[in-house]
């Protein structure tokens, strides 16, 4: 069915972006610091033991006898993924009150598994306090860094390169299908120790990575119940041919409303900043820039785009195809100046239809536009680019302009 087809292609689309997502992590992670195994900027190379504590956690099936037990939700080696949590089944366990604090987990720990399929050995994420009063399982290790020499967010990164991924596989016990590690190996990991204000930096590239991951996984999610509650109706007989056909233009409009959400939004900043600055031309950068900004710090958390760094900073090519369409409706025009430069402007003749076309905007998303222009539509288009290079460096490690500050 072709409402099947729709939701199956979002929901894959999402998928496919999550993994962009990730990918972007990593390129920063070696822009930023070079490849570990190479070493090739000579950092300082110190076992995993000498700057964090490492610790197993509680077992299983103790015997207790007459002992008072308390019991606290645990995390297990299902729930530590590589590069993220899996908290939708969180389990508890009986433990002595002593034991609490001794495996209690703290902001900040990075969580590693003892054991599992050998291309997942060794994977590890950050704790953030999602539970409250959460212990660990003994078949994952807590390291707890020392912040004044190692970073959570550097260790977590490192542990997700083929640096570490091999180092593991090298030193694993292996048993049929599965492969483990002891702490004794964990605590010798050796660790490429890079500058702690040059970590420093990647931690807040991480912060921004983490607020688009748990944008992407939500929608992701929102996606897979869609897709298995329209299966579900398919199988019952709830969605039918005739059902499909008898709301084939509801199905339509929705998917055109839809689809036309995006090139309303970049309408609506093309017409607010030429207001706010008259005499400046709009240039396509800064248009992508405003987007970006909107998907970052607007309320809505919509995402029309995927942004990756490029030469200029987060960029995203379908916005090309968005304002291809409104200039072939006559709404805008672009001009190349030159190799660098796209210029857009209103076609002024077509005021009161923008005005009527951009009336469709949800009010959210008209709010979400101002609340981008309010702070940055005043801005020159090298203060944005700036700006937008400070706040959010995971993206500007491919900024030609960057590199020729530096140079």
């Amino acid at each position: 069915m072709e409402i099947l087809q729709k939701a199956d292609a979002i929901r894959r689309k999402r998928q496919e972006t999550l993994g962009l997502a990730d990918a972007i992590l990593s390129a920063a992670f070696i822009k930023m610091f070079g490849d570990p195994g190479e070493n090739s900027r000579e950092f300082n190379i110190t076992p995993l033991g000498e700057i964090a504590d490492v610790r197993s956690g509680v077992t299983k099936g103790r015997k207790f006898g007459s002992k008072g037990t308390v019991e606290v939700p645990y995390l297990r080696v299902a729930n530590v993924q590589d590069g993220y949590l899996n908290l939708s089944e969180i389990k508890t366990i009986e433990v002595l009150p002593d034991d609490i604090e001794k495996y209690r987990l703290k902001d900040g720990d990075v969580l590693m598994t003892e054991e599992g399929d050998p291309d997942k050995l060794g994977r590890g994420c950050i704790w953030r306090s999602e539970v409250k009063g959460c212990i660990h399982q003994n078949h994952v290790f807590r390291v707890r860094p020392d912040r004044s020499r190692l970073a959570p967010e550097y260790l977590a990164a490192l542990l997700r390169t083929q640096y570490a991924k091999e180092y593991f596989l090298r030193c694993a016990k292996r048993t049929s299908n599965l492969a483990s590690v002891n702490s004794t190996q964990v605590k010798a990991f050796p660790i490429p120790e890079p500058p702690l204000t040059l970590q420093q930096m990647f931690v807040s590239a991480v912060g921004q990575w983490e607020q688009i991951h748990r944008r992407l996984t939500d929608g992701l999610a929102e996606s897979k119940r869609l897709f298995q509650g329209i299966i579900q109706q398919a199988f019952t007989g709830e969605l039918t041919a005739a059902w499909e056909a008898a709301h084939a233009d509801e199905i339509s409009a929705e998917q055109a409303q839809r689809e036309r959400l995006p090139q309303l939004v970049l309408l609506d900043f093309v017409r607010e900043r030429q207001r706010r600055r008259p005499s400046e031309p709009v240039l396509i950068t800064s248009l992508m820039k405003y987007a970006f900004l909107l998907q970052k710090e607007g309320t809505t958390g919509q995402t029309f785009y995927y942004f990756v760094p490029y030469k200029y900073g987060p960029f995203a090519r379908e916005l090309y195809q968005d304002l291809e369409a409104l200039a072939a409706e006559g709404f805008i025009s672009v001009t190349e100046s030159d190799e660098e430069r796209t210029e857009i402007a209103l076609d002024p003749s077509k005021e009161t239809t923008v005005q009527e076309v951009i009336a469709q905007l949800p009010e959210s998303l008209r709010a979400d536009v101002m609340r981008i222009l309010e702070p940055y539509g005043s801005l020159s288009h090298n203060q944005l680019l700036a700006t937008v290079y400070a706040k959010y460096p995971a993206f500007a490690t491919m900024s030609r302009l960057r590199r020729q500050r530096s140079s």
